[in-house]
């Protein structure tokens, strides 16, 4: 039947709309040229009465933005308890740890840099990098309907595994200073979880990639704060990460989830398919049938 056609057309369309794949990478951030590492900001303790130090720049030779400095657990001697300023927001709070360096973006993530696709389409970002043998943090601002600028949702980059490892001996660290290989970080949106100036907060909101406001990359000292986090203890001393690309994701088992819906649009397409033609089949059937005829 001509109404019948018309639902199942909507219902395919619809179908295909939900299993159209977006591709498997979306660029976010590059950095592979001038401009595009400086709409990134760098952050330090320093404005805050900390000794820490960071330098983020574009380098020619290489070709990618590199992050370093020293981070320091001391304080300016030059400075007081009560100059130790934290944002105005807190009014008569100090500074009782020292040691953080960070670079966060300028501009917001487009939610739809994907084109049609969404954010939430992905599963995670990527990031692709060198660095030291220390940990490092992602942190991700997001549009909440109550926004605090100290409420920042983080996830941990793993420490570089070395460069060459002996075949058949155990993997040695990096040394200090030794930078490891090219690699890929890929951190899925679920592993983020919500902090409060570096606490852990218990009744956490899961993050929204459809409201991301800014990416970012810290680097913290010893704090007990991050405990929860698994993240290690972190000396002071020098630091150094190097940064091509950060991307949106998508993994192969998202792949394998959409290739079962297309599979289960396949199915009821058929089942709609074989339902028009039975009902077909009997509409012609009582046509033709004697006893369904008026009687003359």
């Amino acid at each position: 039947l001509p109404w019948m056609q018309r639902v199942g057309a909507a219902i395919a369309r619809f179908l295909d709309a939900q299993v159209s794949r977006p591709p498997p990478r979306c660029q976010l951030y590059s950095f592979r040229t001038r401009a595009s590492a400086s709409r990134w900001v760098v952050y330090t303790d320093l404005q805050d009465g900390g000794l820490s130090t960071a330098d983020w720049r574009y380098d020619d030779a290489s070709r990618v933005t590199v992050l370093k400095g020293s981070l320091e657990t001391d304080f300016d001697g030059s400075l007081g308890e009560e100059e130790r300023a934290t944002p105005p927001t807190y009014d008569g709070a100090r500074m009782v740890r020292s040691g953080y360096c960070s670079v966060r973006s300028v501009d917001a993530v487009n939610p739809r840099a994907a084109g049609d696709f969404f954010l939430d389409d992905f599963d995670g970002v990527a990031l692709t990098m060198r660095s030291d043998s220390r940990p490092y943090i992602v942190n991700i601002k997001s549009e909440r309907l109550v926004q605090d600028t100290q409420e920042v949702y983080q996830a941990l980059v793993p420490p570089s595994p070395p460069s060459h490892a002996a075949p058949g001996l155990p993997v040695a660290p990096l040394k200090a200073g030794e930078l490891g290989p090219w690699r890929e970080v890929r951190i899925p949106w679920d592993s983020f979880v919500l902090t409060w100036r570096g606490f852990v907060q218990s009744r956490s909101f899961k993050l929204n990639p459809r409201r991301i406001d800014s990416v970012g990359l810290a680097l913290y000292a010893a704090d007990p704060s991050h405990a929860d986090m698994g993240y290690s203890t972190v000396h002071g001393g020098g630091f150094h990460l190097e940064l091509v690309s950060i991307d949106a994701y998508r993994s192969e088992g998202r792949e394998r989830a959409r290739r079962d819906v297309q599979s289960t649009h396949q199915i009821m397409l058929t089942e709609a398919e074989a339902l028009r033609t039975k009902q077909d089949s009997e509409t012609h059937n009582g046509d033709s049938d004697p006893a369904s005829a008026p009687s003359r």
